[in-house]
């Protein structure tokens, strides 16, 4: 394969990826509106903790379990900002 049919494969990834976190920030917002009403914390690191772990487990190549989980990470933190 090419490189340039590589970058193409790319780019329709890349309109899926951004589709999606659109829509896990947008209900990261929501459950923040929740929380405000509820009077909870922002942080709920046992809840971080189990989708670190459960995201470990569904990736299936080692290669990249440490690449998804840091990306996860930044994920929860852009999340956190949300919720504020």
């Amino acid at each position: 394969m090419e490189i340039a049919t590589y970058r193409e494969k790319i780019n329709v990834l890349d309109e899926k990826i951004v589709s999606l976190l659109e829509e896990r920030l947008e209900t990261a917002y929501k459950i923040g509106e929740v929380k405000k009403e509820l009077g909870l914390p922002v942080l709920d690191s046992g809840r971080e903790q189990e989708r670190l772990s459960t995201v470990r487990d569904m990736t299936k190549n080692e290669l990249y379990k440490k690449h998804i989980e840091n990306i996860y990470i930044s994920i929860m933190d852009e999340a956190k900002k949300l919720e504020e």
